[in-house]
């Protein structure tokens, strides 16, 4: 009788420790992934994300991600609003170009903020802004890069209409 109680104690402390150990190794796992897609443009603003993804914090937080590379933010909040994504990275221009429009998103968050501004263009053409009158620009319409556009001709007292702006696709703007 003594050994039949020994070996019941042991199978229980066994299976205690089997039911214990399969719950806490599933612990902080949630059962049910959600798929997630987003929408991303790949600009160091958007560094936070990468680290999450490649740190599979969306992964440990019950989220199966699913990254799509854009090459305009307006890009990959028409993707948004066509429901090709959950989620998207995008800059102020395409939001309000979007909002403006009627089209239904919500701003969750801001990834980062910068003042960065650039300009490419032919010295010999163009060597300081108020040579850029009367020559065509390549711009993706309703990006950042128009309104920073914007903001170059304001603040040299360049009126929009002296320049003829090309509405150019991002892919191939280094073409163009």
């Amino acid at each position: 009788m003594k050994l039949f109680l020994l070996v019941l104690i042991f199978l229980g402390i066994l299976g205690v420790g089997f039911f214990a150990g399969h719950y806490t190794a599933n612990l902080g796992k949630p059962a049910d992934r959600h798929p997630v897609r987003i929408a991303e443009v790949g600009i160091p603003e958007g560094a936070l994300l990468y680290v999450a993804y490649a740190k599979d914090f969306f992964d440990s937080e019950g989220n199966a991600v699913t990254l799509t590379p854009y090459v305009a933010g307006r890009d990959a909040l028409q993707a948004l609003v066509e429901g090709k994504a959950d989620v998207a990275t995008v800059a102020n221009t395409p939001i309000v170009h979007n909002a403006l429009e009627g089209k239904r998103f919500k701003v969750l968050a801001t990834l980062g903020t910068s003042r960065v501004m650039g300009i490419m263009a032919d010295r010999k053409l163009v060597a300081s802004p108020a040579d850029l009158i009367g020559k065509r620009i390549g711009v993706p319409f309703d990006t950042a890069g128009e309104y920073f556009l914007d903001l170059l001709l304001a603040r040299y007292n360049i009126p929009a209409e002296k320049v003829f702006r090309v509405n150019v696709d991002p892919n191939g703007m280094l073409s163009a």
